[in-house]
């Protein structure tokens, strides 16, 4: 009896420090994307307080979508988006061919996610599962970009994303 609630006070030990390292978003602001009269997504931007500052981190964004999409078109519309902000193809060719392994096709309500730590580092998740992350300093801060920047090319939703407040910026 006596190890037994020795094992489970040990076991208490040793299970307070990691959940108390394991992470809480907290929702800033969401938005749907659309194209023409279809939803295809619905992205939420998370922070460890609700409040989005440029990079600032930790910070997340968690997309669930509305239709299955193909890995392949997934990849391709980020790479038009990288070249709209004017990211160097030589800096995000590298990135796509990550992509390419690490992302699956979308089904219908798949949520995937990208969750970026307070030193920058990341990791992707689909469903839940971490699927892997992106070795490289500048990937997580041009990833966000996509919605964040000030050049996206969907201001409204950079704007329900970051809340709506104009000093989020």
């Amino acid at each position: 009896m006596k190890n037994l609630l020795f094992s489970a006070l040990l076991l208490m030990t040793i299970a307070t420090p990691i959940s108390a390292r394991q992470q809480i978003w907290v929702p800033v602001g969401d938005s749907d994307m659309r194209w023409a009269f279809f939803k295809l997504y619905n992205v939420t931007l998370l922070t460890d307080d609700g409040t989005y500052a440029s990079d600032d981190y930790p910070q997340a964004l968690e997309i669930v979508y509305y239709r299955n999409i193909d890995r392949h078109d997934l990849i391709n519309a980020t790479r038009d988006q990288w070249q709209q902000l004017g990211i160097p193809e030589n800096r995000f060719q590298p990135w796509l061919a990550t992509l390419a392994e690490l992302w699956p096709d979308i089904r219908k309500h798949d949520t995937l996610r990208l969750e970026v730590d307070a030193s920058g580092a990341n990791r992707f998740l689909h469903n839940g599962q971490a699927i892997g992350s992106v070795d490289d300093p500048d990937f997580s801060m041009s990833f966000l970009a996509i919605w964040l920047s000030v050049d996206t090319s969907r201001p409204d939703i950079r704007h329900k994303l970051i809340g709506g407040h104009a000093g989020n910026g």
